[in-house]
């Protein structure tokens, strides 16, 4: 039979229930405060939109960390009250924010500085011992979020992660993703971002990735990129992430508007203090021309034949910089060697300015295989060897050919 609770335990216990309903509604209270504060300050006009959409998230900052606080105060305050009590955490929060009327209205309405697009709390199942906490402050246009890692592995609730857009664009969270642990029981974190805009499929997805070692307690920051992405894509981007590699497919845009677009690889390697771009960057000859054409100088100088290296960073400075477009006039295999493979482009604008009339050059490019390629020459000249005119393959291959095989 259980024995009874001493009525001072009793006591005790109810004494700590208050205490904590009283931090939980102070907490929400100052929440309830920052928002009306910034309900109540009229926003200056601002001269472009991304001047009003930074000025708007640099002012909900307090905002931000009460909702942040309140949060925490609500969290389970154990991994096994956890297992039992993240999903009622979830509903008073949403029936919290409902109540106070802190909820922004769906897609369409009218921006109201000081209001909650969402709070979501998830548990990732490759993670179970951690609490992914996202909160989305309305802006204009869209949503502006922020994301909060809690571990529990040791017990209570430890943040191990915060992390904000850093953009003046930001940003809202595409997603957050976590790899397994090492030998060292250390674990990758990555988050994705695509930029708030008022409307359009090609955006600019962020990329952050981070390192959680059980020494730190902390998530460290260990690189940061990011890319254009065309939405449009029914599988807009693919990721792997392993606890020393990242490797993200991405679909964005061709300098060949023809084409439209690309899949964009991003493949890198980590040892948990520095991080570097592999190979591959790109999946067919005339796509890493493209490459090329498109990333900066360091990424490039390996992927350039030693041989002519100082004459191809010429080309490279000339031509890189700013918008580029053109059309792919021909991608040929050549006859001699077999390994190398022939591109002429038609360049319409360069460093973002439109051409008085079209460059013709010739791109030579050497496949080693395993979608490894080096750049060989750049010419004005076309190359011999190299005879016939095929048009390059828009379709191409993929890196994650199980989720090609799920398109309709």
């Amino acid at each position: 039979m259980a024995r009874a609770l001493h009525p001072c335990g009793r006591a005790l216990i109810l004494l700590l229930n208050a205490s904590l309903c009283m931090a939980q509604a102070s907490a929400l209270d100052r929440v309830l405060a920052e928002s009306v504060r910034l309900r109540q300050t009229k926003l200056p006009p601002q001269p472009t939109f991304w001047e009003e959409l930074k000025d708007a998230r640099d002012r909900s900052a307090t905002l931000r960390a009460a909702l942040r606080d309140w949060v925490e105060s609500l969290l389970p305050r154990s991994k096994t009250a956890l297992d039992s009590q993240l999903q009622s955490t979830n509903t008073k929060l949403q029936a919290d924010l409902l109540g106070s009327q802190l909820i922004a209205p769906g897609k369409g309405g009218e921006f109201t500085p000081g209001l909650v697009s969402a709070i979501q709390l998830s548990r990732p199942p490759e993670a179970p011992d951690k609490v992914v906490v996202t909160v989305g402050i309305s802006v204009p246009c869209g949503v502006d979020d922020a994301v909060y890692i809690y571990d529990y592995s040791q017990g209570r609730p430890l943040r191990v992660l915060e992390s904000h857009g850093t953009r003046n664009h930001d940003e809202s969270i595409s997603g957050v993703r976590f790899s397994k642990r090492d030998s060292q029981g250390g674990q990758l974190i990555l988050t994705l971002r695509y930029g708030v805009q008022c409307g359009s499929s090609w955006n600019s997805l962020s990329y952050n990735l981070f390192q959680l070692s059980p020494a730190t307690g902390a998530a460290v920051p260990l690189y940061a990129g990011e890319q254009g992405i065309w939405f449009g894509d029914d599988d807009a981007y693919e990721l792997r992430l392993d606890p020393a590699e990242l490797l993200l497919q991405v679909i964005d845009r061709s300098i060949d508007a023809a084409i439209h677009s690309r899949p964009h690889v991003l493949h890198f390697k980590t040892d948990g203090s520095t991080t570097e771009r592999v190979d591959p960057v790109a999946l067919q000859p005339h796509d890493f021309a493209d490459e090329w054409l498109t990333r900066p100088w360091p990424e490039m100088e390996s992927r350039s034949s030693e041989s002519g290296r100082d004459v191809l960073k010429e080309w490279h400075r000339r031509l890189t910089g700013g918008y580029i477009s053109g059309e792919f006039q021909f991608v040929q295999q050549c006859r001699e060697p077999t390994d190398q493979w022939q591109i002429g482009i038609e360049l319409f604008s360069v460093k973002g300015k439109e051409l008085p009339k079209p460059l013709k050059l010739y791109f030579l490019v050497l496949s080693s295989g395993k979608y490894r390629f080096k750049m060989v020459d750049v010419s004005r000249i076309r190359q011999p060897d190299c005879p016939r005119n095929s048009y390059p393959n828009e379709r191409g291959p993929t890196l994650f050919p199980a989720a090609e095989e799920k398109r309709p």
